[in-house]
């Protein structure tokens, strides 16, 4: 965390010159959730996969829905939010994922990873559906360089988004892979639903 004498996070909106540079901090940030250690299992295959799952995220978040950032002239860290009301639908957002996943499969294929896609399809699949029915800002990513974490990065992001959420007068949804990432969220307002 910041100490007192220094000021928080900025955190505006991304310009979209940045989405490589967000995808890239992204890749780094979740390169040890166990979702994506299965996911990409070769670790060759991680830091590129990661990357353009990443970047898509990103840019159908800038397109769909709202991506913020902070740091000072590089991404240090990132908010992929999607709001209530503009969710796109299973077209738009395959549509929004095809050149990623295209390259995912070609990336797969040439490590021998064949079934890879397929398992990434039905996990979007199974998220998809476990979202809540009612209008809520999802949480598509917040995440923060590892050399940047625990310096208030991903804290004044999350509040952004949530102060978003407030003024639409929705409530915040997220999924996380990391048991110790509960009680993080839980600080925050954010309650476990199975």
């Amino acid at each position: 965390m910041p100490s007192h004498d220094e000021l928080p996070p900025v955190v505006s909106e991304m310009d979209p010159a940045f989405v490589s540079q967000a995808g890239a901090m992204l890749a780094r940030a979740f390169e040890t959730d166990p979702l994506f250690m299965h996911m990409f299992e070769q670790a060759q295959v991680r830091e590129p996969g990661l990357r353009q799952v990443m970047g898509a995220m990103v840019r159908l978040c800038l397109a769909q829905g709202r991506v913020y950032a902070s740091g000072d002239g590089q991404v240090q860290g990132c908010l992929c939010l999607q709001l209530p009301g503009k969710r796109a639908s299973s077209w738009q957002t395959l549509k929004g994922w095809l050149p990623s996943f295209w390259n995912l499969g070609l990336l797969f294929a040439r490590h021998g990873l064949r079934t890879k896609g397929l398992d990434a399809l039905r996990l979007l699949d199974q998220l998809e559906r476990n979202r809540p029915e009612q209008g809520h800002l999802y949480v598509e990513a917040l995440g923060v360089d590892p050399g940047c974490q625990r310096s208030g990065f991903g804290r004044a992001l999350l509040l952004r988004g949530l102060e978003l959420g407030q003024g639409a007068g929705v409530r915040a949804y997220l999924e996380t892979s990391r048991e110790e990432n509960v009680g993080y969220y839980e600080r925050f307002g954010f309650q476990v639903v199975e």
